[in-house]
């Protein structure tokens, strides 16, 4: 995940990665807005969806998106920084439910993200045999 072409295009920063969490930073490019001069919201849920994959797959276990839905709260312009927050609030079977907070720089919530992930075969890194 730290090879991420998606992060590394929106210049999304990893903060912080534990099981089941996981925190990405980025400051809005004048290039991701729209015609009304605000971050676009696709600008926004990738990278919440980008936040959300990490949490998702920090078991080891790859994981990818199932369903998401993003609700926008507060308007953001360029130059703003947004602070991504996952959290995992269940893991049964194939299937995990994450929780993701944007917030701005001032800590005001943004927008929040719910997704939904399926886990599929393989793991991120392989057991080393003694």
């Amino acid at each position: 995940m730290a090879r991420d072409p998606m992060m590394k295009t929106m210049g999304a920063q990893l903060i912080e990665i534990a099981p089941g969490r996981a925190i990405v930073a980025m400051v809005v490019r004048e290039d991701m807005t729209n015609a009304l001069g605000l971050c676009a919201g696709g600008t926004i849920f990738a990278l919440a969806e980008s936040c959300f994959l990490l949490a998702a797959n920090s078991h080891n276990q790859r994981a990818v998106t199932q369903s998401a839905t993003i609700h926008h709260l507060l308007p953001v312009k360029a130059g703003d920084t947004l602070h991504a927050g996952a959290a995992e609030l269940s893991r049964t079977g194939r299937s995990g439910l994450y929780h993701v907070e944007i917030r701005n720089d001032s800590s005001a919530l943004v927008a929040q993200f719910q997704g939904q992930s399926r886990f599929v075969r393989g793991t991120w890194v392989q057991a080393f045999a003694p």
